[in-house]
This record gives C-alpha cells, structure tokens and sequence, in this order.
C-alpha cells in the first residue's frame, strides 16, 4: 500500500498522510473540535466545529507564521485566519499580522492546543465558534488534527513494490495501483 509523503522541494517540508505527531508548514489539516468531536469548518465569519465529514471547508493550511509559530489558511476562500479575541476566529484575512499567529502545543494522543496571536491565550471549541480567551487546557480547548495532504512541488510516494526505495513524481494525476502493478520505475518516468 502507498504511503504518502509530501515534501516542498524548495524548503524541505516533509509531512506523513494520516496521524502525525506534529503540526508543519505546508501540511493541509482538518481539525476536531474538543467539544463534540465534530470537525471544524471555515464559514469565513467563523470556525464551527459541528461536521460530521471532511469538505473542503473543513481543510486548513498550515502556513509558517515565523518565530516558531504557524498560520492557517481557510479551505473556504482560502483566507488566512485570525483571533479575534471573544468575537472568535475568522478566517478572512489576506496577509501574516499579529492576529493570525498561532502557537501550537502538541499533546498525548494525537491532539494538539492553540494559543491565539491577540491575547496569547487557549483556543477552544465552544459548539458555534472557536474562541482564544482560555487561560488552559482542558477538554475543549484540545484538537484532534488529521493530515490530509501537503501544499508542495514534489510528492513522494513509497510502495512496498519499489522495495522500500522512494519513487518521485511530478503534480498531478496518476493511477498508482496500475503503475505499480506494471511495475513502473521512477527512471521510466
């Protein structure tokens, strides 16, 4: 089976498919709220965590927010997004200020804590919005995160049927089952 690895060959961002045990830049996201285990939407007013599938809106974009910090960008209309303190975040912004910084803290179990860039403080699923006005972390304001996928230049696949050496392709769309069962090469390519 193919293991997916994605990788931004111009700043070596490397992110796994499927559970990881950290947030990167270039990584595409979907997030869980604490509350009701729901996945969070974009609404561009707001983030709601009331989804019981993944969609595009539920699609973030880890972006590096410099200083060890990151930004998301919203899977709505690809804004970035910012707190806004008790009016909640919104994801409706068009550069990297102060605001649309979030510090990430990784927790057990696949689940990971945001800090707001207004206030500095815990992020948490709250039902209608996600608000950063929380002083710690309790069962609201941990996340569950899944990787989706990666914005990037280069995908890497591994198959087992390349005996374990790493394939490079291009963008784009291919039928990997049919190119493995053929036994494609990378040098073919």
């Amino acid at each position: 089976r193919a293991k997916l690895l994605c990788s931004d060959d111009t700043s070596g961002i490397k992110c796994d498919k499927g559970a990881n045990s950290e947030v990167k830049p270039g990584m595409v996201i979907a997030l869980k709220g604490g509350k009701d285990n729901k996945y969070c939407a974009d609404e561009v007013n707001t983030i709601r965590c009331n989804r019981g599938a993944i969609g595009a809106h539920e699609m973030f974009t880890v972006v590096d927010g410099g200083g060890g910090k990151i930004a998301l960008r919203g899977g709505n209309k690809n804004k970035l997004c910012a707190d806004e303190g008790g009016n909640g975040v919104k994801c409706n912004r068009g550069g990297v200020g102060g605001w649309e910084k979030f510090t990430v803290e990784m927790l057990d179990g696949g689940k990971l804590a945001l800090k707001g860039g207004k206030d500095n403080k815990y992020c948490a699923d709250e039902g209608s919005m996600i608000k950063c006005n929380r002083g710690g972390v309790g069962g609201w304001e941990k996340f569950t995160f899944e990787v989706l996928g990666c914005k990037g230049k280069v995908q890497t696949f591994q198959h087992g049927g390349f005996n374990g050496k790493r394939v490079l392709f291009g963008k784009g769309n291919y039928d990997y089952g049919r190119m493995t069962r053929m036994g494609q090469r990378n040098d073919d390519m």
